[in-house]
């Protein structure tokens, strides 16, 4: 019989290519992605592609039950990762097997998972969850607005942790399938395009989709009764408004406002280019608050922003914002005044357009 004798180095470096990672090599993603101004902020260790929610909320009680499903890649070799959550969850589960779970202050979400995870792999993340996000407080404050028939999130720079399980932080956008269940009636507002609705025993479904990339941030979610109009731009993108009804006084400057967005859109394509997403819009729900924002494809405006009668600037303003603050985003939350620095830039344009000085 012949025996080939292999060197010692030989046979080492080739041990080198098979013995997988071992434990000690395997370590925890950061609790925060590294924004100075913000650094409980975002997570570190995986990169999320995309998430899809499914939801059923009681407008009467404020309760949001869900499922959140995200699919992601890890940029390291993890042994734990983090999430910016802050209600009750109840099971995780990664790539289908459970996981173990815990809360670290307010709105960490620390999970591990029953093996470790190499770095480049896809990963599917589940967390089915429970509560009351009005109720739900980080550093003293909500971002959840109830109103007389539902509840809204939007909010700058964190709303995503009062209602879904994400990395909360500009620099890691993704895709969103956000699906929402309500007592027949009562009507969902999101991102993007609605793509289907549908009612069975006594409660409405809704499904909204945001093809391209979006920051946690700039996902919302209303859930009331509006008075909903919808149209297409010139080039066939779809729009959608949507009015509380009961917003009083400020009904008809809001609408002479927002029912703008199509020309306005078409008129900031002739200064940014071509607009960045596959859908048009904005919402005026009836809650408190005196500010807008730049909801992606939808944004969000307080009815105070229409208390002196019609204002087409913040329709401006947020429009603008979806080609600098949402299609081109901050790295960092100190540089959010490019963002501002664009959107009020444009609004001194269409003045200057309009004829109402520069």
């Amino acid at each position: 019989m012949h025996r080939k004798i292999i060197a010692p180095s030989v046979l080492a470096a080739s041990l080198l290519l098979v013995i997988p990672a071992s434990a000690a090599d395997f370590t925890p993603g950061a609790p925060g992605i590294g924004d100075p101004y913000y650094p409980a902020s975002g997570n570190g260790g995986y990169d999320v592609s995309h998430y899809d929610l499914r939801l059923t909320y009681q407008p009467k009680t404020d309760l949001l039950e869900g499922t959140a499903t995200l699919l992601a890649t890890t940029q390291q070799d993890l042994s734990r990762f983090n999430l910016d959550f802050g209600l009750a969850v109840s099971e995780v589960r990664v790539n289908g097997t459970k996981a173990s779970f815990a809360k670290s202050g307010s709105h960490e979400l620390e999970v591990t998972p029953a093996a470790p995870l190499p770095k480049g792999r896809a990963i599917t993340v589940v967390v089915k969850y429970a509560g009351k996000p009005s109720e739900l407080k980080v550093d003293g404050w909500t971002a959840w607005q109830r109103t007389p028939d539902g509840g809204v999130a939007a909010q700058e720079p964190d709303s995503a942790v009062w209602w879904f399980p994400s990395n909360d932080h500009p620099l890691d956008k993704a895709t969103y399938d956000v699906t929402v269940k309500v007592p027949d009636g009562t009507q969902t507002v999101s991102n993007g395009v609605l793509q289907s609705q549908s009612s069975k025993l006594g409660w409405t479904t809704y499904h909204w989709r945001s093809n391209k990339p979006q920051a946690s941030y700039l996902t919302t979610l209303a859930v009331g009764k509006f008075d909903i109009t919808t149209d297409k731009t010139a080039s066939g993108l779809p729009i959608l408004n949507a009015y509380s009804k009961d917003l009083g006084d400020n009904d008809g400057a809001a609408r002479a406002s927002v029912e703008r967005t199509k020309d306005v859109a078409e008129w900031l394509e002739s200064v940014f280019g071509s607009y960045p997403f596959n859908a048009l819009g904005g919402y005026v729900p009836n809650v408190p608050t005196h500010f807008a924002l730049e909801t992606q494809t939808r944004p969000f405006y307080s009815p105070a922003q229409f208390a002196g009668g019609a204002n087409v600037s913040v329709v401006v303003h947020e429009l603008a914002h979806q080609w600098y603050g949402d299609s081109v985003s901050v790295k960092g939350w100190k540089d959010i005044w490019d963002n501002e620095g664009f959107a009020s830039y444009a609004q001194w344009l269409w003045s200057e357009k309009e004829g109402e000085g520069t």
